[in-house]
């Protein structure tokens, strides 16, 4: 993805600011990376690890952070544990709810989970990286193209649920990094070199390039 600041025409990138809204014309995301785990290193996809001791505390502290902002989000997290667990203390700050979505699961990495990705490459050498999965998945796993696919069509249904209300989801690497690039795709926009466990990324979308996302990924299903 471009890093670049060039021009902002319709999708925006930033750093997070909690204590300022959007202007009207933009709907706020606001993309979390679930905290610590275990199995931290390795490919753990679709897997099911409770957060760890330092998870536990990350998450605490997220929620601290984003109790200073005034911005009324609506919740959204992946169903699995890791990420329910990230946003529990969230939403008790905040006293809002949280909608659990299967849709924003990580990718499915079947017979790889549990593995690093230095050891995956090393026995697939024709392999370079997730996006070399597009036609063809891990073995027992998902492929990227099918991941994409239902990464973005769960966040068309959050869009359209949201109504144009902030929007906060606590979700995976994986999903970020697939979110943050279709949007990118439209313009220069400056990314993370890296997104950290309990990690946030904002986004600013205008209003008309929402509707024709969300369209587009309603008419795909």
């Amino acid at each position: 993805m471009p890093r670049g600041r060039g021009h902002r025409k319709q999708a925006l990138l930033m750093r997070p600011n909690l204590n300022r809204h959007r202007p009207d014309s933009l709907q706020q995301l606001m993309l979390i990376r679930h905290a610590s785990t275990d199995m931290a290193g390795t490919l753990c996809g679709q897997s099911d690890p409770p957060l760890n001791a330092a998870g536990i505390k990350e998450s605490e502290s997220l929620a601290q952070r984003l109790q200073m902002s005034s911005v009324p989000y609506r919740l959204y997290a992946s169903d699995l544990k890791r990420a329910m667990q990230t946003a529990q203390p969230i939403a008790k700050l905040l006293r809002i709810s949280i909608m659990a979505r299967a849709g924003l699961r990580e990718m499915d990495f079947g017979e790889w989970e549990g593995k690093r990705w230095a050891q995956i490459a090393g026995n697939n050498s024709g392999t370079m990286g997730i996006e070399a999965l597009f036609d063809v998945g891990p073995p027992g796993g998902e492929t990227f193209a099918r991941f994409r696919k239902r990464v973005l069509q769960t966040l068309g249904e959050v869009i359209t649920e949201s109504k144009g209300q902030p929007v906060a989801i606590v979700t995976h690497l994986g999903v970020m990094v697939t979110i943050l690039g279709e949007f990118a795709a439209a313009t220069d926009v400056w990314t993370p070199p890296r997104i950290d466990y309990c990690g946030v990324c904002s986004i600013g979308i205008k209003a008309d390039v929402l509707e024709k996302f969300a369209s587009r990924t309603s008419t795909a299903r």
